[in-house]
């Protein structure tokens, strides 16, 4: 504000008092402190953006134009405002790394110029997109053979995101619908995805930083519906006459295979005693096998998958020759 002070007399202290009259006047004015405001156009940006973060001074309360003094990065540096009382500036994206910005004081043209200290920080953060790692195929065995089934791509999504709760995931079928990253296109169930291309299925994964979502990499899942051996349905029983009378048979297990399966081929068949050693693969039996009739239980597999089945082997007694008395 403005203040007007006048002289109107003047007197001593003395023994002996003297005093005159006089005429004089002064005004004063004391000028208000300027303030300032520090804003950022983006607290986060990814590497090598070309849309560069804006830092705004804003000065108000003085005489503009302002002088700010702010430390960048540790770098003191003095940015004089134009006639609105703004001064801006921008960070680099080259270099993955966290800006530091502190508008630490202000001044303004005022005569005499009046300032006072602000203190205000800003963080901006350039962000690497984060890479989408070299993920594990996810494999699933097809039990009508028809190339189809359905997936749970969250032990992928874990994967992709390592734990890192900054990072998030979406999967899409399209390589550009990825790159793009619309919510609209991606696939919304990935505990229940059911591959529409059949038998091998690429999925393209997209990656990124939740503090810059357009910070991301886009990488791939390959998904594959691989088919289970098919055993014949009924298994004939294997048969076999009691020629020593024993009651027991020697069986060749081994060569009964193409009884079991149309083709061999490429599978890996063994065989057990119990359908549990079979589902497991445990105690698997030898071949020749001597018995006197029982169920046997086979697994077959191949390189991803396997079926268990079971046929009887029989001993059958040899005719009896009744002779006339």
């Amino acid at each position: 504000g403005t203040f007007g002070y006048v002289l109107t007399g003047v007197s001593e202290s003395g023994a002996t008092t003297c005093s005159q009259a006089q005429t004089g006047s002064v005004t004063v004015t004391v000028n208000p402190l300027p303030t300032a405001q520090l804003t950022v156009s983006d607290t986060a940006v990814c590497l090598d953006d070309t849309n560069l973060p804006v830092v705004t001074l804003t000065g108000s309360g003085g005489t503009a134009p302002y002088t700010f003094t702010v430390t960048v990065d540790g770098t003191s540096q003095t940015l004089v405002s134009n006639a609105a009382g703004v001064s801006t500036f921008t960070l680099a994206t080259g270099t993955a790394m966290d800006h530091m910005v502190t508008l630490d004081s202000v001044s303004d043209s005022a005569t005499p110029s009046c300032g006072q200290a602000v203190g205000q920080t800003a963080t901006v953060s350039v962000i690497a997109p984060p890479a989408v790692p070299v993920l594990t195929d996810i494999r699933l065995c097809d039990d009508n053979n028809d190339g189809f089934t359905c997936f749970n791509l969250q032990a992928a999504a874990d994967q992709a995101t390592g734990g890192d709760p900054d990072l998030a995931v979406a999967f899409f079928l399209t390589a550009p619908d990825a790159a793009l990253g619309s919510p609209l296109n991606d696939i919304d169930n990935i505990a229940n995805f059911c591959n529409n291309v059949p038998v091998h299925q690429t999925l393209y994964v997209r990656l990124w930083n939740v503090n810059a979502p357009d910070c991301a990499s886009v990488g791939t899942l390959e998904l594959y519906v691989d088919p289970r051996p098919v055993a014949l349905s009924p298994i004939a029983d294997y048969e076999l006459c009691d020629n020593d009378r024993n009651g027991t048979e020697s069986f060749d297990l081994t060569g009964y295979a193409g009884n079991i399966v149309a083709n061999p081929a490429g599978l890996t068949i063994t065989f057990y005693l119990s359908q549990a050693d079979a589902q497991s693969g445990t105690s698997p039996i030898a071949s020749p096998y001597v018995s006197a009739g029982e169920t046997i239980w086979v697994n077959l597999a191949n390189t991803y998958c396997q079926t268990v089945t079971s046929f009887n082997l029989v001993v059958n007694p040899l005719p009896q020759l009744t002779e006339p008395l």
